[in-house]
């Protein structure tokens, strides 16, 4: 007669466990799937603010194009130098120097002294020198005590008064000593008045009125106030300094010396355009790199009709709002023009958008043209005032936004996606928890069903012991 059997853990159960544990793990996969999909969106994030950086640092060069701007000057003189800044232009001009600036400078008569004090003495022990000018708002006022009255003390007092005059004393010899009075600044409106309240003493020998001509008074004009003078193309300017900044746009002139009369020298200025250029193609670049980075992460891949499942090639960020966003932004920033400036738009210098790929294309020989022709008005068009006009000043004022720390569109995204992960990574443990309890509950259960088995094999095989003794008896 057959033995009767029961087939124990040792022979299957593990197996049917191993399977079971198989199978509740793959629970999980939707929740991997769902981590893994938003991990490769921060990544994809990451990746769209590197590009965009690098587009900031690019239009921030362009916010400083006064200093890329490069102008020179080519040609050599002798009557004056000249420097220029990025709103310099190409051109010639013809330079005459007729006079210089110069600062009136006046002395006193003879003093037996520099110690001696030249004043009377006062009740209230004081008086006023004052020293008037037409360029100052306010004539200087120098209270001096009746023993500052010396030249000495009149000299300290002015110089310590910190003034748009300054002293000194002239040493003759021992006993021949002047003071001298000389204005810090050039020009007629740096002509002195000077005179003394309160001391009728002193006032008589340090009193000038200035007038037309060498003025009168105690004192006596060594050196007359004079305006610079000169014929720029044929008009005459007239300054009050030898510097004169705001003759010819972007060109310093610092006069030296009178030229010839009725001749002039040819002040020539040349612009360097490579810089600037330079700079542009890094912002088309950093832009056209920012397109390409935004088709692979936006990218989507046609399927079958009637297909269910998409593509597994489709950009991770396909229909993002926020790419879509910055993406549209950028592209309104292209086409949108800069009111009230002569060169308004991109497409005027040169730069143009591809209507079809998106990209930005460069004419090379019309940014040429208008980087010679009309450096100013580049430069006017991407920085504008420097705060909210201006092409470049947009842009970076935008990216800025965009890629702020605590609140950008970018921070805001992966903010979210983080509060996401958050919840799968719960959602994980919770599933994996119940997995392990689940697989607890099965090996607890295979081991009773483990100690059933046993048991029943140890009676089937007492059953089969004594059915074998009963058969042989009989």
């Amino acid at each position: 007669m057959a033995s009767i059997s029961f087939t124990g853990s040792t022979s299957g159960m593990s197996d049917i466990l191993s399977k079971l544990t198989t199978n509740e793990q793959t629970r999980l996969t939707s929740v991997k799937a769902q981590q893994t999909l938003y991990e490769n969106r921060d990544k994809a994030f990451d990746t769209l603010k590197s590009a965009l950086e690098k587009l900031n640092t690019a239009a921030e060069a362009l916010t400083k194009a006064s200093s890329i701007n490069k102008t020179s000057v080519s040609s050599t003189n002798t009557a004056f130098t000249a420097t220029t800044d990025s709103k310099a232009t190409n051109g010639n001009y013809s330079v005459e120097v007729k006079t210089l600036a110069t600062a009136q400078s006046l002395i006193s008569g003879e003093f037996a002294s520099n110690t001696a004090q030249q004043g009377s003495a006062t009740e209230n022990n004081t008086r006023t020198l004052t020293i008037s000018q037409p360029g100052q708002d306010k004539p200087l006022e120098i209270k001096l005590t009746d023993n500052q009255t010396s030249l000495v003390g009149i000299r300290d007092a002015i110089n310590k008064a910190n003034g748009n005059v300054g002293a000194s004393i002239i040493k003759v010899d021992d006993d021949t000593y002047y003071l001298s009075i000389t204005a810090k600044d050039t020009g007629s409106d740096a002509k002195m008045t000077i005179s003394v309240t309160g001391d009728d003493t002193l006032n008589s020998k340090l009193n000038y009125t200035s007038d037309t001509g060498a003025g009168s008074g105690a004192m006596t004009q060594q050196t007359a106030a004079q305006n610079a003078s000169i014929k720029l193309n044929g008009m005459t300017i007239e300054r009050q300094s030898n510097t004169i900044s705001d003759a010819i746009d972007g060109v310093t002139l610092t006069l030296k010396s009178q030229t010839a009369t009725n001749s002039s020298e040819t002040l020539s200025i040349a612009i360097d355009i490579a810089p600037m250029k330079t700079a542009v193609q890094n912002y088309v670049d950093a832009y056209n790199a920012l397109q390409t980075t935004i088709g692979t992460l936006t990218k989507y891949t046609e399927v079958d009709p009637g297909s269910d499942a998409q593509s597994t090639s489709n950009g991770v960020l396909l229909g993002n709002r926020t790419v879509r966003g910055i993406q549209t932004s950028l592209k309104t920033q292209i086409s949108s023009a800069q009111s009230g400036m002569d060169i308004s738009t991109l497409n005027e210098m040169g730069v143009k958008q591809n209507p079809k790929t998106g990209m930005l294309e460069i004419d090379s020989d019309k940014l040429t043209t208008a980087l010679t022709d009309n450096s100013s008005q580049v430069l006017d068009f991407f920085v504008g005032d420097g705060k909210t006009t201006g092409y470049a000043t947009q842009v970076t004022n935008y990216l800025d936004n965009v890629l702020d720390s605590s609140k950008g569109a970018i921070q805001t995204a992966k903010d979210s996606i983080a509060a996401t992960l958050k919840t799968i990574k719960k959602t994980y443990d919770r599933t994996q928890q119940s997995i392990e309890d689940t697989i607890a509950r099965y090996k607890a259960q295979f081991a009773q069903l483990d100690m059933l088995v046993s048991k029943m094999n140890s009676t089937s095989e007492y059953l089969a012991t004594q059915l074998a003794a009963l058969s042989k008896s009989s």
